[in-house]
């Protein structure tokens, strides 16, 4: 794959482990709550997140066990996800890569896909900012 998304500490981690996908998946389950890392994957609760014993060894393998808070990274919500998949887009992604990543249907991704080729500028709430965003 040669698109890359922007993802903020520890999801950033967890890519370079386990891969984007796995990265998402455990932003849209956990973000922004804590989540207890085990000393075994077999059965856990990040197992179950990832949907994979072995992505879930090797996060465990490079971080240890112990409670960890994970970052929201903008991709929680349907807002969230719309957001994430038209970033996975512009950067390559095929329609199915953008489904599985952001967890939406396939023709989900296809109407985002529409959307960006339709020049959707004006409408993409995506990039508006919220008004909870922080103004540094």
């Amino acid at each position: 794959m040669s698109w890359r998304l922007d993802l903020p500490g520890l999801l950033g981690q967890v890519a370079e482990i386990a891969g984007e996908a796995a990265a998402v998946k455990l932003c849209l389950a956990r973000g922004g709550h804590e989540l207890n890392i085990p000393s075994k994957a077999a059965g856990s609760e990040l197992a179950r997140i990832l949907g994979d014993d072995a992505a879930a060894a090797k996060v465990i393998a490079e971080l240890g066990p112990g409670r960890v808070r994970v970052p929201m990274g903008g991709y929680r919500g349907q807002q969230g996800r719309r957001r994430a998949g038209m970033q996975l887009m512009r950067n390559g992604a095929s329609n199915v890569e953008v489904a599985r990543a952001c967890d939406v249907s396939l023709r989900a991704a296809e109407n985002w896909r529409g959307q960006l080729r339709a020049g959707a500028g004006a409408c993409d709430h995506g990039a508006q900012a919220s008004l909870f965003d922080r103004q540094d």
